[in-house]
């Protein structure tokens, strides 16, 4: 993979993560908060804490993360320490600007009792995420010898660096920047009359093992293969960037590069245009990834365990009247749907019926994603056809 220089760009991002997600929100703080909760963690912040009642238990924080729905910090009960007794609260801290210990109190929640060396993820998922600075605060459990207290990292939001309203006012972007996306080549054109603008074009490889489904998805794990980062300015450009072998996703987006997507992907305020498929064969054919056969009207298939729910179809297709099948069941233009069977599969194995056409030539296919109900002369993509069968075969 070639090294490329990128530019720095002051696109948003949060402090963990160089990444934004929520989309511009010009709100303010929703007048209510689960007071309740922090309520049960007030005495651990009392002077009244008797250290021979400690569980000892430690907590840390360990991570903190920009999520699809808000923001989160890990915690973790030591390695060594003893499993806690009990709960302990939890709060967020909010400021406009500078240290959010601060600020006011924007959420509070619970942490669970954790055995020794587990951890906790704690969420704050407000219906809009405004700008500013964020910290999540944990208490001890009663009697810690230490300040009953810790803090979590500060994550920095801000949604609207690097938009003007003019861009923000104008969605969507493939629109917008009359845009086109093709395998490894973007095409995209900055209006006359606009700033100049950071803009991205990466290719991303999927995890090994990973079978891209609808949208791309999914996204969390793929990281990026190579890059393009530049400032543009009004007019027309192509751009290009190699692909890996096997899976890709190609992504153009505002901002400066992501080098690994999470589950939310690119946020909705940055993506201009994409891009997805494969690069050369599949380096394990689908119909052994799934264990696949297809024998007339009856396919049987397993989601291997540890992967993502995937959309399956399975269609019976009927050929044009007087057509014979050749190799590999060609020609496949004109095939029609003739029956189908369309659902999500988790991990498991499974078997599937569709009928057949009472007369003439049939095909059945076993594929990823949604009903094609009309073939082209190309048949299926080939990163999305898994297994398959004909009638009548030519001897």
């Amino acid at each position: 993979m070639k090294k490329l220089t990128k530019l720095s760009a002051g696109i948003i991002t949060a402090t963990l993560l160089s990444i934004s997600f929520i989309q511009p929100v010009h709100t303010t703080f929703a007048a209510s908060i689960k007071n309740e909760q922090a309520e049960k963690g007030s005495y651990q912040n009392g002077s009244k804490q008797n250290k021979s009642s400690w569980d000892k238990s430690s907590l840390s924080f360990i991570s903190e993360n920009v999520t699809c729905t808000g923001i989160s910090a890990t915690i973790k009960n030591g390695q060594d320490s003893q499993a806690m007794q009990g709960e302990v609260a939890y709060e967020v801290y909010w400021s406009a600007n500078g240290n959010p210990k601060d600020g006011e109190v924007v959420y509070s929640g619970v942490v669970n009792a954790l055995p020794s060396g587990e951890t906790h993820e704690l969420t704050y998922t407000p219906e809009k995420l405004i700008d500013g600075n964020y910290m999540f605060k944990a208490y001890q459990r009663p009697g810690h010898p230490g300040k009953g207290e810790l803090w979590s990292n500060s994550i920095k939001i801000n949604n609207d660096a690097g938009l003007t309203g003019e861009i923000e006012s104008q969605r969507p972007f493939d629109q917008f920047f009359n845009s086109s996306v093709n395998k490894g080549t973007a095409t995209f054109t900055v209006p006359e009359g606009m700033d100049p603008i950071v803009i991205s074009f990466t290719s991303y490889s999927y995890p090994e093992g990973t079978v891209p489904q609808e949208d791309g998805k999914p996204y969390e794990g793929q990281t990026s293969f190579d890059n393009v980062t530049n400032i543009y300015g009004p007019g027309t450009y192509t751009i290009q960037v190699d692909l890996p072998n096997g899976y890709y996703q190609t992504d153009l987006y505002i901002g400066a590069e992501l080098e690994k997507l999470t589950q939310c992907g690119h946020p909705m305020d940055k993506i201009i245009d994409a891009d997805y498929g494969l690069n050369g064969e599949p380096e394990r054919p689908l119909d052994q990834y799934f264990h696949s056969t297809v024998d007339k009207g009856t396919a049987t298939f397993t989601v291997p365990d540890g992967s993502n729910p995937i959309e399956i179809s399975f269609t019976s297709y009927a050929y044009p009247e007087g057509t014979v099948p050749q190799e590999d069941g060609k020609p496949y233009e004109g095939q029609t749907a003739y029956d189908n069977v369309t659902n999500v599969y988790g991990p498991g194995t499974y078997t599937i019926n569709v009928d057949i056409p009472e007369n003439g030539s049939f095909q059945t296919d076993l594929y990823i994603g949604p009903v094609i109900e009309r073939l082209t002369e190309a048949g299926h993509p080939i990163e999305k056809i898994i297994d398959a069968d004909y009638d009548p075969k030519t001897e």
